[in-house]
């Protein structure tokens, strides 16, 4: 074998999280599914929504004493060749005017294959003073290292191959190839022979275990038009078999059956475009980008996006997840996206994903990749509460089909109920405390859990659950809103982004007083700052679920702040910031995100805000801020994480207002667009959970004070609720009066893993502390310490 020089090659990375377009066949038998960018295709997934086979593939054009690449050679056009279907032309110009190369891109519904259907046609000269070449870099496996490459054959067609592990991948054209080299990527690799040579010099047999390239020069027919499969499998002769067929079976055929299929899955769903100022173009790339993410071995699993935020910054080790894992979070918004087009189907297929790669402690894995493996292990107290209230929604539609969700739904919320209510992290990822954002999906979850305990003839634990869902709501603007504020000398008050406190040991007397770290700034600035000047619009959930009315004076007092520091004025309409200092987003000279950067504004909270300004009765702005999502969304109508807010840096892609290196599409986002079209349709959130507005629409509960090891409260009101609650088997021992009369009382089970007793306190005791210990039934052992809480008399203070 002539085996290639230069292994392993240079560092592999992936490339730009900003896509042009991502695509899949509606049919479960192809098992493949590509993005594209700057006029190429890049990461291509099989055969698994989570594992990437490609970095990207290009053509190369070269002539005499001429080199040119697609990527940064070329303007790039993109359009749809059908409005319902994921089906793309890409057409690529010359700069310097001398060649135009047409693709369309689908995959082949009925294999595991990925088409370009390519026309390559000179603009000056003739077709034989071009060569063309096409360069794929494979990354088998989700990484660019240990990959094999060679050349192959299969009846008789010559062809490129790339493997790692049980993954194969095979490029054959179906006008051939004339020549054919695999080699190492900034070595050995045909870029770097033909850019210095202007034709192929080298014909390397293999390269094996490295970051390898595959070239192969394009026997050009006389009309320039050929086809290019990209097929997978599990052996060598599987991949070559499926692109075979693909090429047997002709671009035209495949295409037919591909926007067929597609049609035929998006015609039951409910049209929202009357609702939309683009005639329906986002909405209908909304639709496709919500099927395009889910997984076909997995059903219901659907992933974040098909992207690598910054990927040209992120090695392909294989330890990289980028946004191709699943978020319980993003999963449980896209269902309920699915169930705003009335795509109940997707939504139940989601909750039963979510059954099943539930923890056994009632959680679920901060994120995972798709067959459940934990990525990253972050306790996000959300992530629970959400599956809980998709459960719920389906449920009261009828729409659970003989799936009984009681087991799951009752782990989630002992879950919720023991580890509550400060959460690990927030919605953001980076800090514990208590988050009002989290608070409201809690409550929420826990008013649904109670609801659903109904339904079960479960009356105790229905009444438990409401009571702790009351005491999270009567005390959440104690721990989460701020009269102390100095972001603004008017408006001192509003709701926090986070309260941090220790979790497991939250000290009460320091509540507002803490600092809260921001981990995405550059090592050399301030990175904490106090608590209260530190603001998101999660409090914005809320309203949402039902828990505030959307006029309370602590949301109105808390718009006006967000608005003053995190909104941002774009050409297209506002959008907000996640918070106050962010940093994750690229640098203030474009440079891409590594580990800090400067925070850039999120489209999916200008959706938030609308659903506030709906349910606020300010219907007319919430269509403004839905047609400034539309016009936030790129050329084929994809909604990034991220827009740029600062000035245009032309020659590293980034305009005002326009989607940065993050991930896009966000499935996120496109599903809260989603959601605000059906509630401007319905005139009312279609969020909205109505047992927790009618719950909560006089206003928060009686205030009730619970103590336990993770949540110590050091003083309560007399005649307020005090509740002592414990996680094992106790007797509690207690006094009023300095142990001077002590007490035994069993503390009663809940049946969620906890145990409570409440002190008996009214308004006329003249006391000053309550002392308890315990005794731990099972152990047969005493609790090494004594604990005091200590009893105000507000009004006694006052006069």
């Amino acid at each position: 074998m002539n085996e290639a020089f230069g292994r392993p090659g240079e560092r592999p990375t992936w490339t730009t999280g900003a896509k042009s377009g991502v695509g899949t066949a509606a049919s479960p038998e192809s098992l493949v599914w590509f993005t594209f960018s700057q006029g190429i295709m890049n990461e291509v997934y099989y055969p698994q929504v989570d594992t990437a086979n490609i970095k990207d593939a290009q053509f190369v054009v070269a002539g005499d004493g001429f080199f040119s690449e697609e990527k940064s050679g070329t303007r790039h056009k993109m359009e749809r060749l059908d409005l319902w279907a994921p089906a793309f032309r890409i057409t690529n110009t010359c700069l310097s005017g001398r060649y135009e190369i047409t693709k369309d891109v689908i995959t082949d519904p009925s294999r595991n294959t990925l088409i370009q259907q390519v026309r390559f046609i000179p603009l000056e000269g003739k077709l034989a003073d071009y060569s063309l070449f096409a360069l794929t870099s494979p990354h088998i496996g989700n990484q660019g290292y240990h990959n094999d490459a060679r050349i192959g054959e299969y009846r008789g067609n010559p062809m490129l191959l790339a493997s790692s592990g049980s993954i194969t991948l095979a490029v054959m054209c179906s006008s051939g190839f004339s020549k054919r080299s695999v080699g190492y990527a900034g070595t050995s690799g045909g870029w770097q022979d033909i850019a210095a040579n202007y034709r192929m010099t080298n014909e390397f047999d293999s390269a094996p275990n490295g970051n390898v390239v595959l070239t192969g020069q394009i026997d050009l027919p006389e009309d320039g038009a050929f086809t290019l499969v990209f097929g997978f499998g599990k052996t060598e002769e599987e991949a070559a078999g499926q692109a075979y067929a693909t090429i047997e079976a002709g671009y035209e055929n495949c295409y037919t059956a591909y926007v067929d299929q597609w049609k035929k899955r998006t015609e039951p769903i409910r049209n929202l475009s009357a609702c939309t100022g683009d005639d329906g173009a986002l909405f209908r790339s909304s639709v496709q980008v919500l099927l395009s993410h889910q997984d076909k071995l997995h059903p219901g699993g659907t992933i974040a996006s098909l992207s690598f935020p910054w990927g040209e910054t992120s090695t392909a080790d294989g330890q990289t997840g980028g946004y191709h894992l699943v978020w319980p979070r993003d999963l449980v918004q896209t269902a309920t996206g699915h169930m705003a087009i009335d795509d109940v189907e997707s939504a139940r297929a989601i909750l039963l994903y979510l059954a099943g790669i539930q923890q056994e402690c009632g959680g679920w894995h901060q994120n995972n990749w798709i067959d459940g493996r934990p990525f990253w292990d972050g306790i996000q107290l959300d992530e629970t509460a959400f599956p809980v209230i998709l459960a719920w929604r389906l449920s009261e539609r009828n729409a659970l089909e003989g799936f009984d969700p009681w087991p799951m739904v009752f782990k989630a919320a002992a879950f919720l109920i023991r580890q509550g209510p400060v959460t690990g992290q927030e919605r953001w990822e980076e800090d514990g405390g208590y988050s009002p954002s989290t608070l409201a999906a809690m409550i929420t979850a826990l008013i649904c859990t109670a609801d659903l305990a109904d339904a079960q003839g479960e009356r105790e634990h229905s009444v438990y659950l409401t009571e702790v869902a009351d005491w999270w709501a009567s005390n959440l603007d104690a721990w989460t809103y701020t009269t102390n504020s100095l972001l603004d000398p008017e408006l001192p008050a509003h709701y926090e982004r986070l309260n941090t406190v220790v979790v497991g040991n939250p000290d009460h007397d320091s509540l507002h007083q803490g600092k809260i770290p921001i981990r995405n700034l550059a090592p050399d600035v301030q990175s904490e700052f106090p608590v209260d000047d530190v603001v998101d619009a999660g409090f914005l959930q809320l309203v949402d679920y039902g828990i505030r009315p959307p006029h309370d004076p602590h949301i109105l007092k808390s718009v006006q702040v967000v608005d003053k520091v995190i909104k941002v004025e774009l050409p297209a309409g506002p959008s907000w910031y996640r918070y106050n200092h962010d940093g994750y987003g690229e640098h203030e000279n474009g440079d891409p995100f590594q580990g800090y950067g400067v925070g850039q504004a999120w489209p999916l909270l200008t959706g938030e805000r609308a659903h506030y300004e709906l349910a606020a009765g300010n219907k007319a702005e919430a269509e403004r801020l839905a047609r400034a999502l539309e016009d936030f969304a790129a050329g084929n109508k994809l909604l990034p994480e991220q827009l740029w807010t600062l000035p245009d840096i032309p020659d590293k892609g980034l305009h005002r207002g326009k989607p940065t290196g993050s991930a896009m599409p966000l499935v996120w986002a496109h599903a809260e667009y989603l959601n605000l079209l059906r509630s401007l349709q319905d005139d009312q959130l279609f969020d909205r959970v109505p047992i927790v507005a009618e719950r909560y629409k006089d206003g928060p509960p009686a205030l009730r004070n619970v103590w336990r090891f993770n949540h110590k409260v050091s003083s309560t009101n007399v005649g307020e609720p005090l509740r002592i609650e414990v996680l094992a088997q106790a007797r509690i021992h207690w006094s009023m009066d300095n142990w001077h009369t002590v007490h035994d009382d069993e503390m009663r089970g809940s049946g969620f893993g906890t145990y409570w007793f409440d002190i008996p306190l009214s308004a006329s005791d003249k006391l000053t502390g309550v002392e308890f210990t315990f005794y731990w039934t099972d152990s047969r052992t005493w609790e090494n310490a004594d604990f005091t809480i200590w009893i105000r008399h507000p009004l006694a203070e006052n006069r």
